[in-house]
C-alpha cells in the first residue's frame, strides 16, 4: 500500500496517485499537473526569504522556466533536484545565492548570459551539454566535484573553436 503523504526528506505534502512521493518528487507525473502545482508553490513561497526546489524532479517536458526564474531574486536551493529535459536558464538573473549542489541535468542546460551573484555546483552532473557563453559569477562560485559527460561551453572555449575552424584548410 502506498503511504499518502510524500516519504522524501520531510516533506509531507500530499502523494501524487499512484505514487508514495508528491508531485514534485514523483519520478512519473502529468507535466501539466506539474507546471499547474508549482505555479501554486512558487505563489505560497513569496512570503519567504528562499525557494526550496530540493529534491524536485522536473519532467522531460515540462518547458517553462520563465515560472521559476522569476523567483531569482531570492535564495534558491536546486540541491538534489533532477532535470529530465533541456533547462533553459538563458539570459537569468540569480540575484541571489542559487544552489545546485548534486543536481543532476539529463539532457542540455543553457546558463547563457546568466549572472549569478553566488552559485553552489559542488557534485553537479550534467550529462549532456552545459552550455554557459557569457555567463558571469560575480561572487563566490563552487563547481568542486561538478561532473561534465558531455560538451561544455564557455566564451572561451567557443571562441577557440571558432577560430581554429576560421583557419582550417577543410573548411
Amino acid at each position: 500500500m502506498l503511504a499518502s503523504t510524500c516519504q522524501v526528506f520531510k516533506c509531507g505534502r500530499k502523494a501524487y496517485p499512484d505514487s508514495d512521493k508528491c508531485i514534485f518528487h514523483a519520478e512519473e507525473k502529468n507535466p501539466q499537473d506539474f507546471s499547474k502545482a508549482l505555479v501554486s508553490f512558487i505563489d505560497e513561497q513569496k512570503k519567504w526569504a528562499w525557494i526550496d526546489f530540493s529534491r524536485f524532479v522536473f519532467p522531460e517536458e515540462f518547458k517553462d522556466y520563465k515560472l521559476i526564474k522569476d523567483s531569482f531574486n531570492k535564495e534558491i536551493s536546486f540541491a538534489f533536484a533532477v532535470f529530465k529535459g533541456t533547462v533553459n536558464f538563458k539570459d537569468s538573473l540569480f540575484g541571489s545565492d542559487v544552489n545546485f549542489y548534486r543536481a543532476k541535468f539529463e539532457r542540455e542546460a543553457y546558463f547563457s548570459q546568466a549572472r549569478f551573484k553566488k552559485a553552489f555546483f559542488h557534485g553537479t552532473e550534467f550529462y549532456d551539454r552545459a552550455i554557459f557563453y557569457g555567463a558571469k559569477f560575480i561572487k563566490d562560485t563552487n563547481f568542486t566535484k561538478t561532473i561534465f559527460f558531455g560538451d561544455v561551453r564557455s566564451e572561451e572555449r567557443r571562441v577557440g573553436k571558432e577560430c581554429r575552424s576560421r583557419w582550417s584548410p577543410y573548411h
